[in-house]
């Protein structure tokens, strides 16, 4: 010990040993309850390999599009050229949902993303609560024409689902997705 010894872990030591030498016997200390590993489900299917279509997913949250209002992201969050626009419903701290369509550098549009329901954050953060309430999450690639599907709720199971085809942006049960990107187009500015 020597050297590695400080004044005060000897000092701690030495009132560690005292207590224990005063000390009765110890009973042998009864071990802890293992707590219950906390389990959180996650069904998640693909619609590739069930050969499923996109119309089988039903949100949880419905799409709401009234009295919104629209923003541009700022540029430098993509590359040279690129940018995007987002489009917010509900009143101000208690969005119900958004969107967010992404450009490329032709203004042509490469990705949308629709978030419905809980979509509180914590404050200062762009990362989402774990939900209290439902919450349903559409996002598309545009160009590859595939999309990632989700519902949540606070007690799981979560439904993630992962889709492809060409038919995603006129799917009705994601809310149209290419109705909403001509509107947000119109109403927040071609980009």
């Amino acid at each position: 010990m020597g050297d590695m010894m400080t004044t005060r872990g000897f000092a701690i030591l030495s009132l560690c040993l005292a207590a224990c030498h005063h000390a009765p016997p110890a009973e042998p200390p009864v071990p802890a309850p293992r707590p219950e590993p906390i389990v959180r489900k996650r069904v998640v299917a693909s619609f590739l390999a069930r050969g499923a279509d996109v119309s089988e997913f039903v949100p949880l949250v419905p799409a709401v599009d009234t009295g919104g209002q629209c923003g541009v992201i700022p540029s430098g969050m993509f590359k040279a050229g690129e940018s995007a626009l987002w489009y917010t419903f509900g009143p101000p701290g208690q969005m119900t949902r958004t969107i967010v369509v992404q450009f490329d550098s032709t203004g042509r549009p490469t990705r949308y993303s629709d978030a419905r329901g809980d979509l509180r954050s914590p404050p200062e953060s762009d990362t989402p609560l774990p939900c209290a309430g439902p919450r349903t999450t559409i996002s598309l690639n545009l160009l590859e024409h595939t999309g990632a599907l989700q519902n949540e709720r606070a007690n799981p199971p979560e439904v993630a689902l992962r889709v492809m085809g060409s038919d995603l942006v006129d799917a009705a049960n994601l809310g149209t997705p290419s109705a909403m990107i001509e509107r947000i187009t119109r109403e927040c500015g071609a980009r």
